[in-house]
């Protein structure tokens, strides 16, 4: 078997191999919904004879083209609020998509702007409510403490809403720290 064919064989197999191995994994969520819609009666539910029946729990899967990554925010949204809205009302008010049996299809340009108004209300939230709260607290400890827990609160959210690094996190926080309206007896 060492002829030249079979070298070259074996080694166009081993080229395809390499290029196999630079493919993405699949998101997580997203195997999760492909492993759900083919085990599912209404889904793909095709059976698989063989040594190759499980591959629905493979983890050696990989994904041609994986979607492409997004901030916490889109992330959240796409994968937390949006199954639970549809599970609540999408999927009675939104068009069922034409080519597969009980599936909804939303756009991402829609996911993306609905993360972004989200993240944008969060921000919004964060400079206007320790303004009203320190206002209506008369203690100075108290105050002082309620400053640093939005302090914290603010470097959190701006840590995982945004791809801002850590450089910017700190001066973001920093600015946000010593804001007039922020400061007790202001």
């Amino acid at each position: 078997m060492n002829t030249p064919e079979a070298k070259a064989n074996s080694d166009k197999l081993l080229l395809q191999q390499a290029g196999l191995a630079t493919l993405p994994k699949p998101g997580g969520y997203d195997l999760r919904y492909l492993q759900d819609w083919l085990l599912d009666p209404k889904g793909g539910k095709f059976p698989l004879q063989g040594p190759d029946r499980n591959w629905v729990y493979s983890n050696d899967l990989l994904a041609l083209r994986r979607r492409a990554e997004s901030d916490f925010s889109a992330k959240w949204v796409s994968e937390r609020l949006l199954p639970w809205y549809h599970r609540i009302l999408g999927r009675y008010i939104h068009k069922k998509n034409p080519h597969r049996e009980n599936e909804v299809t939303y756009s991402d340009s829609l996911i993306l702007k609905a993360a972004s108004m989200l993240a944008t209300t969060l921000a919004a939230l964060l400079i206007v409510a320790p303004v009203v709260v320190l206002y209506e607290i008369g203690s100075m400890r108290a105050r002082l403490g309620l400053m640093a827990t939005f302090t914290v609160l603010f470097s959190l959210c701006v840590a995982r809403l945004t791809g801002a690094k850590r450089t910017d996190v700190f001066a973001a926080t920093a600015a946000w720290a010593f804001l007039p309206p922020s400061k007790p007896g202001s």
